[in-house]
């Protein structure tokens, strides 16, 4: 069993097998130690300005008052670091353990399979929690860059863990800013995107338009803000979501490139301090809410908090619409939709060598509306056969 050494002097032991492995180093138990775990950095990643960033990362924690309050870690830090032979190796923090990713909460098919007691009161909940974590970094001027809902972690309690944290922007003691280098195009403001994060300073706007995007992804059923469907002469993009964020279009405000996806609830449906609160993240790159607003605002709407008129398993603002029956709704007109144009386009492979009859026209379209009737739109689909057959 290797041995190391903590800052105090403390030593530790790791057994051999470790718990997870990436591209810096990997991470272990901690032997006789259950409440901690070790990250080990690999020798090529082992710097001298790494051991200042989180030298200044354990001299200068930021407040996390869950720990106090509800014994449970929002912000997984550094808490001491390791040596070996006197050189510095890696670090320790607390063990996280029951949690699963945020990801997880964001797909709303996951969700239902893996959690299907979750309602929009946990994801409210989450949201705050998640914002009041980055609140608390922020006022210690440090910078999470890498937002994503990879980065952080929820619980059975609806709390957060922010996890990752040596990876993030931090200024040392001597003034040096060490970056952080990666990114998800999907989470980046737009004045970074296209930008080599590798010599790019992030601040805490930057950090808060990845926030405000997965608010909004847990809120309206994982769909991305700016997920849009493209208008006649939009630009042809696999990605449109990151072309809309990169040239400041919002698909849910009307402009000629951009809709919203059709099966998506509609913008409205959100509280109107919600819908404000959005658009100051998604449209004003100076003027984005904090964290710490973000934080209230989602505290005053979960107060209100109501069940769901068509479905007591629902919930939504008093003052919002649930989201849940709007995609529902949306996703059963998609589907008659696209039933009622392949009946149109079978109903008129088979009339139009027969079309002089005009017996037959009315016979078939009495019989077709009589089998429609109980379920579909009579008028939209005898909208759609018209304009199959007089192409109007």
């Amino acid at each position: 069993m290797p041995n190391y050494v903590s800052q105090t002097g403390a030593v530790y032991s790791l057994p051999q097998q470790h718990l997870a492995r990436g591209g810096e180093g990997s991470v272990y138990n901690v032997i006789h130690h259950p409440d901690l775990v070790a990250k080990i950095y690999h020798p090529n990643h082992l710097t001298p300005a790494l051991q200042r960033k989180l030298e200044t990362m354990v001299a200068n924690p930021p407040v996390d008052d869950t720990r106090r309050t509800l014994q449970h870690v929002s912000i997984a830090w550094p808490e001491q670091l390791l040596y070996q032979n006197g050189r510095f190796v890696g670090y320790m923090m607390k063990k996280i353990s029951q949690s699963d990713k945020l990801y997880m909460l964001i797909q709303p098919q996951q969700r239902k399979q893996k959690y299907p007691n979750i309602d929009h009161r946990v994801l409210y909940r989450v949201a705050r929690n998640y914002a009041a974590a980055m609140a608390a970094l922020h006022h210690k001027n440090y910078i999470v860059g890498d937002v994503n809902p990879n980065n952080a972690l929820f619980n059975n309690r609806s709390l957060v863990t922010i996890v990752d944290c040596d990876s993030m922007q931090v200024i040392d003691r001597t003034g040096q800013t060490h970056l952080c280098i990666v990114g998800m195009d999907e989470y980046t403001a737009q004045e970074l995107q296209g930008k080599d994060l590798r010599r790019t300073k992030r601040t805490q706007d930057s950090d808060t338009f990845g926030l405000a995007v997965i608010i909004y992804q847990l809120l309206m059923q994982g769909f991305h803000p700016f997920q849009g469907v493209p208008l006649l002469g939009a630009p042809n993009t696999q990605m449109s979501h990151v072309y809309c964020i990169a040239n400041g279009i919002f698909p849910h405000i009307t402009n000629n490139q951009f809709a919203p996806p059709p099966a998506a609830p509609a913008f409205g449906a959100l509280p109107k301090e919600l819908q404000d609160t959005f658009k100051r993240a998604f449209l004003s790159p100076n003027n984005r809410p904090s964290a710490k607003t973000w934080q209230q605002v989602l505290a005053t709407c979960e107060q209100r908090l109501q069940r769901c008129t068509k479905n007591d398993r629902h919930y939504h603002p008093s003052d919002g619409q649930c989201v849940i029956c709007a995609v529902q709704s949306n996703t059963q007109k998609l589907q008659f939709k696209l039933h009622s144009s392949l009946w149109v386009n079978s109903v008129w492979m088979w009339i139009k060598p027969r079309k002089g009859s005009v017996l037959l026209w009315v016979i078939v379209l009495f019989i077709l509306i009589g089998l429609c009737s109980p379920v579909m739109s009579v008028v939209a689909f005898m909208v759609d056969l018209w304009r199959t057959i007089f192409g109007t």
